[in-house]
């Protein structure tokens, strides 16, 4: 099925050169396929200042940036925005940059990646002039990224499950006696690493740097009731068909199973991992005045409120978070409230932007041999 939708984009795209289909749908049917627009030589020129292309990672995330983002910025600036919802992998910019064929003006990535890639020399730097580093929390932009929206691994748990007891913390994720059934964690690294740290008996406030054999080892001690997940999708799934009682997933999909099971999925924000997501713009894009314009644009803090309601994206901006105080219903998923902030562990960017490589290797070398 991937070779046949990559072809039937390959086929969109010579109707695109050929003037049989604008640009809209041929992204679309790019980001539908899975294939960046560089593979299906789609450039763009070297000055596009009337469009920014913004790259995302795909799905409701695709219209929920067009029109909270997406809109607003074009009726500022006169600006068209394009999303594209192909994934932009640290791999990707950095080819898209020596090759010196960047078709994406903003990037949505990890802070940590903005570090990382900023002192690599793949990145623009953020003009503060243009872009306001006091409408983000402390700590959360540098010199080539600022938050965009924020994000949390928290501990989900089906509460019908241990006859009326409930998880406390992450070390009940090693207690199969009170709370019994098969445990949950992502796959790839961080947020998927911290929560078995925890629970093996790592003091939160001196979580970094990882010691990953630790953790590696409080996951292998119940290896034979480890399931690892790797898409926010496939997390879900797992709770709702029963197969997990209880782990550590997205705050966004722990949400999501707590509406549709009535209330049979529920979450701790307790020592949960508070993560900074970021706006980065890859060396030489086409429109980078355009860009640092995004970054501004997207500082406003009702449309970060939007982004939480439709995709469950924290805002970045904290007078946002403030503004849900009389919300109850809405504050209560947003990881930046300060009620849930002050209980969540946040993730140390700067360490990952060093370590990320090595840590997910050693992480995944040590749950395959367990």
């Amino acid at each position: 099925m991937t070779a046949f939708l990559k072809d039937a984009a390959m086929i969109a795209a010579q109707d695109y050169r050929a003037g049989r289909l604008d640009r809209r749908a041929m992204l679309k049917i790019a980001a539908l396929a899975g294939v960046a627009r560089a593979t299906l030589g789609l450039t763009r020129p070297a000055r596009a200042g009337s469009e920014i292309v913004v790259a995302n990672w795909g799905g409701d995330a695709v219209d929920a940036y067009a029109e909270s983002w997406g809109v607003p910025f074009t009726e500022q600036t006169g600006i068209d925005v394009v999303i594209d919802g192909a994934g932009p992998l640290e791999g990707k910019i950095k080819a898209m940059v020596d090759e010196e064929n960047v078709i994406w003006d903003v990037t949505d990535n990890d802070l940590f990646s903005g570090l990382g890639l900023g002192r690599q020399g793949y990145l623009e730097p953020v003009d503060y002039s243009i872009v306001d580093k006091n409408k983000v929390r402390p700590g959360y932009w540098n010199d080539h990224s600022i938050c965009d929206y924020n994000y949390s691994f928290v501990l989900a748990y089906n509460a019908d499950a241990f006859d009326g007891k409930e998880p406390t913390s992450w070390a009940d994720l090693l207690d199969l006696d009170t709370f019994p059934g098969k445990r949950t964690t992502f796959k790839y690294g961080m947020g998927g690493i911290e929560p078995f740290a925890m629970a093996s008996g790592v003091d939160p406030a001196k979580l970094y740097p990882l010691d990953v054999p630790r953790a590696v080892a409080a996951a292998q001690s119940i290896s034979d009731n480890m399931i690892y997940w790797g898409s926010g999708a496939e997390s879900q799934q797992l709770f709702l068909d029963g197969e997990v009682t209880m782990g550590a997933i997205w705050h966004t999909r722990a949400s999501v199973l707590e509406r549709d099971t009535g209330g049979r999925i529920k979450w701790l924000w307790t020592d949960g991992l508070f993560c900074p997501a970021a706006w980065l713009i890859p060396k030489g894009a086409p429109n980078i005045e355009g860009a640092q314009r995004w970054l501004a644009s997207t500082q406003d803090p009702l449309q970060q409120i939007e982004q939480l309601k439709r995709l469950g994206n924290g805002p970045a901006n904290p007078e946002g978070s403030a503004m849900l105080v009389d919300d109850p219903d809405l504050s209560r998923l947003d990881p930046g409230f300060e009620a849930n902030f002050v209980q969540q562990v946040p993730v140390d960017s700067e360490y990952y932007s060093y370590e990320f490589d090595n840590v997910l290797t050693a992480w995944l070398d040590g749950i395959a041999a367990g």
